[in-house]
C-alpha cells in the first residue's frame, strides 16, 4: 500500500513538472516586442561600451526580436544585427508573421536603437537586416534619432526609457 502511494505521488510530481515545462516553452514561443520590454529588464545593463561584446549581445537579446536567431557584428562605433526571419518562420510561423510586416520591423528597430544608444555611449550607428525572401534593411543614426525623438541618449533612467517607449509607440 505504501509503495502505491509513493508511485502515485511520483506520478503527480512528474505530471506537474511536464505541465510547467509546457507552459514555460509556450511563453518563449513568441519573440518580444516593444510592449514586452520593461525598464527593469534592462536596468542592470547600463553603461556598456561597444568593446564589451558579451554585454552588447546580452542587451540585444533582451530587446524586441531578441529571441530570433541573429548574427551580431561590432565595429568601433557601430553595431550590425542580422535577424534570420526565414529560419525563425520555419520554427515559429505564427510569431514570425508579426516580423514580416515592415512597419513592425521599423518601429521595433527604432525602439531597439534608441535603447542601445542610451545604454552604449560610444555607439553611433545601428544597422539591422531582416533576412527572408525579401531582405529588409534599416540603418539608424544616433544623432538623427535623438533629434527626431527629442531625447538626449546621454542618460539612462526610467524617465528616458518611458520617453523612448512613448514616442516610438506614437
Amino acid at each position: 500500500m505504501r509503495k502505491c502511494k509513493i508511485y502515485k505521488l511520483a506520478f503527480v510530481f512528474i505530471l506537474a513538472l511536464f505541465s510547467l515545462l509546457a507552459c514555460s516553452n509556450k511563453e518563449e514561443e513568441n519573440s518580444k516586442t516593444i510592449e514586452d520590454i520593461s525598464f527593469d529588464d534592462l536596468s542592470s545593463l547600463e553603461e556598456t561600451t561597444i568593446g564589451n561584446n558579451s554585454d552588447v549581445i546580452n542587451i540585444v537579446s533582451e530587446l524586441a526580436a531578441g529571441q530570433i536567431e541573429k548574427q551580431i557584428e561590432l565595429t568601433s562605433n557601430s553595431l550590425k544585427i542580422e535577424y534570420d526571419l526565414a529560419k525563425y518562420s520555419e520554427e515559429k510561423e505564427e510569431a514570425a508573421n508579426y516580423w514580416y510586416k515592415e512597419e513592425n520591423q521599423e518601429r521595433n528597430v527604432r525602439f531597439n536603437s534608441a535603447i542601445l544608444f542610451s545604454l552604449i555611449p560610444n555607439l553611433e550607428t545601428v544597422d539591422v537586416l531582416f533576412i527572408s525572401e525579401k531582405d529588409v534593411s534599416h540603418t539608424i543614426n544616433r544623432q538623427e534619432l535623438s533629434n527626431e525623438l527629442e531625447i538626449d541618449f546621454q542618460s539612462w533612467n526610467k524617465d528616458t526609457f518611458n520617453s523612448i517607449k512613448e514616442k516610438i509607440s506614437e
